[in-house]
């Protein structure tokens, strides 16, 4: 593998386009989206490793969301969390959705902290 361009950054034999990234972040960190229950689903990407089960839970939460969701803002989480993952961008290599979530989560975190 050659070298990644300016970019992109190489965690663990994946490329990232940190840039990119930052941005999603920001974007979801202005729409206030929880980044405790993003890391939920990074959590279950991580130990189910299985795309079609993320977007199956992604997809369950938000349509099932009186047994689920204990408030609107919850029901409002559940709906961005799965418009991301449907996104055109949304990697489809397993290690890359592993390290976009995980780099989304932390990202969100921080730019919110930035924000107060």
């Amino acid at each position: 593998m050659g070298p990644a361009p300016s970019n992109f950054q190489i965690v663990r034999g994946v490329a990232l386009d940190i840039e990119k990234l930052k941005a999603k972040a920001q974007e979801l960190a202005r729409e206030d989206l929880d980044e405790k229950e993003l890391a939920k689903f990074a959590t279950y990407f991580l130990k189910y490793r299985d795309l079609g089960k993320l977007k199956m839970l992604a997809q369950r939460l938000q349509s099932d969301t009186e047994a689920f969701a204990r408030s609107q803002r919850t029901k409002g989480y559940y709906n961005t969390i799965n418009s991301l993952i449907k996104e055109p961008g949304f990697p489809s290599d397993t290690e890359e959705i592993a390290q976009y979530l995980c780099w989304l989560t932390r990202l969100i975190k921080y730019y919110k902290g930035v924000r107060r």
